[in-house]
């Protein structure tokens, strides 16, 4: 009974006798060999494709599914942009509005007020038939209407702010600061105030607005001085941690307690009675608002009795 090996369905016999020459046993050897290799490669195709087939199949509805829910997210972010769009254009016409109002409301009201403090002075210089109540009322009353056209001002003066869109240009604090010093020298001679003033840099910014900025926070500090003790003012630059440029304006003055940091950029906001100290509080309101339009940030540090330090941080770019 000859022996052999199946594979498959293939039956390959063949005998132990040396009856076939050594050459027809290795043919058949290799013959033996090229179907062994043939019917495994034949045998195992189908398993390896169906694998791969479906392998593609399964990455194919993945990509599908991460395509579609893509597709959902971008149309929900140009959803979400549109109402943002439309919310910024309603913000711009609110605010747009406002301002003219807010600038006809008060040139308006200037023409009237100036008239009651003309008459107001004008009876007062003529009061030798007026008792001393009389005269007290008209004191009163011309000293209100001062206060109101300084409200006005200040009002009006927002309102520029606010409204004006100049083009940024070199500015270079070092000469901007000794323009402020100019225009305040009276009340820097009054006080006996120590102005100090460091390496400034030169920034890309409205130079009217830059100006109007540090000349309010100067006059602050000149304002807010500890009774008796003469102002002493510093201003000078510095970098922060991250990479931008601080202008640092910092006082011995009266101070700051903590809760009031955010109250004191609120328009007509005060802390002070007016027989302490004078003014609309309308300053540093307009102070965060020409920051604000630059893009850039302010921040009040201050210890009761102590002093006050102002940090306007300023991207690196605008310097």
């Amino acid at each position: 009974m000859p022996d052999g090996k199946v594979f498959g369905t293939f039956f390959i016999a063949h005998t132990k006798t040396n009856s076939l020459p050594d050459e027809s046993e290795k043919l058949l050897r290799q013959f033996k060999q090229i179907i062994e290799s043939n019917l495994a490669s034949l045998l195992q195709a189908p398993k390896t494709n169906t694998k791969k087939f479906m392998t593609a199949i399964t990455k194919q509805e993945k990509t599908g599914k991460t395509l579609k829910e893509y597709r959902n997210r971008i149309e929900e972010l140009e959803r979400s942009n549109q109402r943002l769009k439309i919310s910024m254009e309603g913000l711009k016409r609110s605010n747009r509005d406002l301002e003219e109002f807010a600038f006809l409301a008060s040139h308006d009201l200037q023409e009237p007020l100036r008239k009651i403090r003309t008459l107001s002075t004008f009876i007062k210089s003529h009061s030798e038939n007026l008792d001393e109540k009389c005269k007290d009322y008209f004191s009163r009353m011309i000293k209100a209407s001062a206060r109101m056209q300084s409200f006005i001002d200040d009002l009006l003066q927002l309102a520029r702010v606010t409204g004006q869109t100049r083009q940024p240009q070199k500015t270079d604090l070092n000469n901007l600061l000794q323009d402020v010093l100019v225009d305040l020298e009276d009340r820097i001679t009054s006080t006996c105030a120590e102005i100090q003033i460091g390496k400034l840099p030169v920034l890309s910014a409205d130079a009217i607005q830059t100006k109007q900025l540090f000349q309010n926070l100067l006059s602050n500090s000149l304002k807010f001085h500890q009774k008796g003790v003469a102002p002493v003012i510093k201003v000078s630059s510095q970098l922060s941690s991250s990479g931008n440029m601080e202008i640092v304006v910092e006082d011995n003055g009266i101070g700051i307690r903590p809760e009031h940091k955010e109250r004191i950029f609120k328009p007509f906001e005060r802390l002070h009675g007016r027989d302490e100290y004078e003014g609309s509080g309308m300053g540093l309101a307009m102070c965060q608002k020409i920051v604000s339009l630059h893009g850039w940030e302010i921040e009040v540090e201050g210890i009761p009795d102590q002093g006050t330090k102002v940090l306007i941080s300023i991207p690196s770019e605008q310097t």
